[in-house]
């Protein structure tokens, strides 16, 4: 019987979804897995009951060390913008060990990124084999920083579609529902606006706003938005089974979770051009997509959406999950295991890097 391949995965501020989507191969015979994590937000006791083992804390101190002392044939490096996995990931290259790197950022095409290409060729690509990326945007942007289609893979994030579901009842009341930081970034003003155009001709309706942020004032005291404090995962997941749209206004977005997880609960979508996972996520049958920084186009397609019949709903439900199903601990475990193989065999067919979903 062969024995387990030795795999290390590094993950910069672990997050809850990432621990569900890690426990889907933690208990894999053909893995020995170890977990590393710089300190996360969130209770590390909570991640490791998820992951159901021990995660190994890391930061800048250690991290080197930690390295020296794990012996994987493989490894999973996220958060390359931080030193500890950077050095982390300098010693596993060092022992010619093979270095997945999980990309999220996006495609943007600006100068910015332009010039970043030129310095991830001359000083980060030979310190990666593999690039596990969300989605086609992602995608893209690595292949314009001059990785072969054969070593860039999709898939990496998704929510858990067994704690995310749509409610038993169609009949949601009419909430609009917002998950993230209140900043500029994710839009949190231009939603704000948008809200107050939209309540004067359906006072009806409600925004319930999940997270904190310096745009909160904004906010304050505007009939019909309730404002919440960030909340565990299991918050979210039966709020979100009582929204009738969600919205994500990001002025900049790489592949927010928050969108794959309203999807998931079958919520119709509303999100601006700027969101990553917009192309994967939505179809034009279960939302609307519209330029960010407009509050103009924000309150029409709130207009449009919550103009929707029931049964328009129902189908726009449908769709949000059956597209949203194409992501989560599934697919990521699928991944992983195709990546484990490749890069212990020091390749990626083209046939394998273009499986379908």
């Amino acid at each position: 019987m062969a024995q387990p391949l030795k795999v290390s995965v590094v993950w910069h501020g672990l997050p809850a979804y990432a621990a569900r989507l890690i426990r889907s191969v933690a208990h894999d015979p053909s893995i020995d897995l170890k977990v590393f994590s710089t300190v996360p937000p969130e209770d590390p006791r909570d991640l490791e009951e998820i992951i159901g083992r021990r995660v190994h804390w890391i930061d800048e101190r250690n991290a080197r060390e930690s390295a020296e002392g794990d012996d994987a044939a493989v490894c999973f490096v996220t958060g390359w913008a931080f030193k500890a996995c950077r050095q982390f990931a300098s010693v596993v290259k060092a022992r010619e060990r093979p270095v997945v790197a999980m990309i999220d950022n996006r495609w943007r095409g600006d100068v910015r990124q332009r010039l970043g290409s030129i310095y991830f060729r001359m000083r980060l690509r030979d310190t990666i084999d593999y690039a596990w990326v969300p989605g086609a945007s992602a995608t893209r942007l690595c292949r314009s920083l001059g990785l072969p289609s054969r070593a860039v893979v999709d898939g990496l994030y998704g929510g858990d579609g067994t704690f995310f579901m749509p409610p038993p009842s169609d009949d949601r009341p009419p909430r609009i529902g917002f998950v993230g930081q209140l900043i500029r970034r994710k839009g949190f003003d231009v939603l704000v606006d948008a809200f107050k155009q939209f309540h004067q001709g359906s006072p009806e309706y409600e925004l319930h706003a999940y997270g904190a942020g310096e745009l909160e004032p904004l906010a304050a005291g505007v009939p019909g938005i309730v404002l919440h404090p960030f909340a565990k995962p299991y918050v979210i997941a039966e709020a979100m089974k009582n929204f009738r749209v969600f919205v994500m206004p990001s002025r900049d977005d790489n592949w927010p979770l928050a969108l794959h997880e309203a999807a998931l609960s079958g919520c119709p979508l509303v999100a601006t051009r700027e969101v990553g996972n917009a192309v994967e996520l939505m179809d034009g049958a279960n939302g609307i997509v519209i330029p960010s920084g407009s509050s103009e186009a924000l309150t029409a397609a709130l207009r449009t959406v919550a103009a929707w019949p029931a049964g328009r709903r129902r189908a726009a439900a449908l769709t949000s999950r059956r597209l949203a199903e194409s992501f989560g601990p599934e697919r990521w475990r699928r991944e992983f295991l195709r990546l484990c193989a490749a890069a212990t065999a020091g390749r990626v067919s083209q046939a394998e890097a273009t499986l379908p979903n």
